[in-house]
């Protein structure tokens, strides 16, 4: 492959954060209106793999590229990236989850396959100031039922352990119970019953 330059080593470092498959509406999320011709670019240079599924076209990085290309990212860029990134999965999982009555196998089959990018989208969201992070918290509660029947436990594990690391945090009254409940949780599934006791009473 031929090594990226310019723009075009910004451009593949964003689009760095997204894992597994992903679409070109994904990469537009990340990008803008310049994701086509980026991805044309970067498949040309073996640097993106392009592969059909079903109707669409799905997008995946090797691990080894997706690895050297996050490093061509400043701090802020990456956050850049990281924050569009969440945007579009919690979005796109708030929109799922919203029609798992009227479509439950189209709605499961959708989330299993955008998983991991959904997963790590809940993690930034759990890390973020206080907007987003009650966004979160309410969106897991949502997703919770699904992601338990689906086998995706880990990741409401995942979410939890990173919101009882910021009970120490200033939150509002509201914001703050949901976050101490969500430590309790936690407390329990890691068999810390006197903190579980104290963040759920």
């Amino acid at each position: 492959s031929c090594p990226p330059e310019g723009d075009l080593r910004e451009h593949l470092g964003m689009l760095s954060v997204l894992g597994g498959h992903w679409t070109l509406e994904a990469a537009e999320a990340i990008l803008g209106d310049t994701a086509p011709h980026v991805l044309d670019v970067l498949c040309e240079r073996s640097l993106v793999i392009a592969e059909s599924s079903g109707d669409e076209i799905q997008f995946n990085m090797l691990e080894s590229v997706r690895d050297f290309a996050a490093e061509f990212l400043t701090a802020e860029e990456l956050a850049l990236a990281k924050g569009r990134h969440f945007e579009f999965y919690f979005t796109l999982a708030h929109r799922t989850a919203n029609e798992y009555d009227r479509s439950p196998l189209e709605s499961c089959r959708l989330l299993d396959h955008e998983h991991p990018n959904i997963s790590a989208a809940f993690e930034f969201g759990c890390q973020a100031p206080n907007g987003i992070l009650e966004s979160t918290i309410l969106g897991t509660q949502k997703l919770r039922f699904i992601w338990t029947m689906r086998g995706h436990r880990s990741t409401i594990n995942a979410c939890n352990a990173l919101l009882a690391a910021r009970v120490d945090e200033q939150f509002n009254h509201p914001l703050l119970a949901m976050v101490l409940d969500t430590a309790g949780e936690h407390a329990l599934t890691v068999g810390n019953y006197p903190d579980a006791v104290g963040y759920l009473n």
